[in-house]
């Protein structure tokens, strides 16, 4: 087996040093097993010469792969020595009794001519301390390993102190007459709601509505398409129709009239696609006299209000809003103008 040089000739993280390390770890292993007859003869020093050339190379154990052979060797020395102390017989811990073993502790640890005697008249003869430095090297601890759980950089948690809440004192029990319904309905269904109310109040009253009537609103072209909207989508879920006009109608506009929503296997529909723009919308006002239609104009209309606004900053400049159309207010120009220059114009379908 090839010498191992010491730490200090040597820089035992070296690879080259590892490799050779591990190779005299093999070596001697294949020599334990080779020479186990003899390492297990009680009269034979072998197994302490094996111990001894096992602690030399442990001296440079670092990487686990060295530590874990030379536990595999340790676990084998081990393994002989026990089948070395059963071959032992009477030679071994059975060569004397109890008593013998006393009397030579005495001979030991007792000074005078009878270290018996003086041991047994007075007990402070023996010498404990003796005695305890003697044997104190077999119960000396061996040195553990302990495990590292996670990684290096783990930082330790502080601790957070639990914190307790301030109690309050309960205020006075108050009892509420009612609640306030907190349900929104969306625009649209609140259109189209009113819009089949207004539908349902002339079917009543015998009247008949005509598409012009509901969805004009000669102030304001995004409520005029909102509208416009609002009656595709009745149409579309079954609750209002279009007829014909009567033979011989100045207009020939179709009629609106209000149905009951039928169930869904039984809904035929039936599609087309307009255009909405500016240009239409003012020919429809102005075909109609700028006249109001059924559906009533919603003063707080946001898009209203800022068109407003853009058109009353281009007239202030010089330009004429009543330009537009013949029977308009100021107000319905600028809207209309405003309008077409930010929406463009919109599709419908029913």
């Amino acid at each position: 087996m090839a010498a191992i040089a010491q730490p200090d000739a040597v820089d035992i993280d070296d690879p080259e040093f590892r490799r050779q390390l591990r190779k005299d770890y093999r070596e001697l292993q294949q020599e334990t097993t080779r020479e186990k007859d003899i390492l297990v003869q009680p009269e034979s020093d072998a197994l302490g010469n094996m111990l001894e050339k096992a602690d030399a190379l442990a001296k440079n154990v670092k990487k686990p792969r060295e530590q874990a052979v030379d536990s595999e060797l340790m676990c084998t020395l081990a393994d002989y020595g026990v089948e070395m102390s059963k071959k032992l017989g009477p030679k071994g811990a059975a060569a004397f009794s109890e008593r013998e073993f006393v009397a030579r502790l005495c001979r030991m640890h007792v000074k005078g001519m009878d270290p018996q005697s003086q041991a047994a008249d007075d007990s402070d003869a023996f010498d404990w301390t003796a005695f305890g430095a003697s044997v104190s090297k077999l119960f000396a601890q061996a040195p553990t390993m302990s495990f590292m759980n996670g990684v290096m950089d783990t930082q330790v948690k502080e601790r957070k102190m639990a914190q307790r809440r301030v109690r309050t004192e309960a205020g006075p029990v108050v009892n509420p007459d009612g609640v306030a319904d907190t349900v929104t309905e969306q625009q649209t269904d609140q259109a189209m709601k009113k819009m089949a109310k207004v539908l349902k109040v002339k079917r009543g009253a015998g009247e008949a509505v005509q598409v012009d009537q509901l969805v004009t609103n000669p102030r304001s072209f995004s409520q005029f398409v909102e509208n416009a909207f609002t009656l595709s989508f009745l149409i579309k879920d079954g609750e209002a129709g279009l007829e014909p006009s009567a033979v011989g109608a100045a207009n020939g506009v179709p009629k609106v009239v209000k149905t009951h929503k039928p169930e869904e296997e039984q809904v035929e529909r039936a599609t087309f696609v307009m255009h909405l723009d500016m240009k239409g919308w003012r020919a429809l006002t102005d075909a109609s006299n700028a006249t109001e239609g059924i559906m009533p104009h919603r003063v707080d209309n946001i898009v209203d209000r800022e068109v407003i606004e853009m058109e009353g900053a281009r007239t202030s400049s010089g330009a004429a809003a009543g330009g537009t159309g013949g029977g308009r207010s100021g107000a319905a120009g600028a809207a209309g103008e405003g309008a077409e220059g930010s929406r463009g114009g919109a599709d419908t379908g029913a």
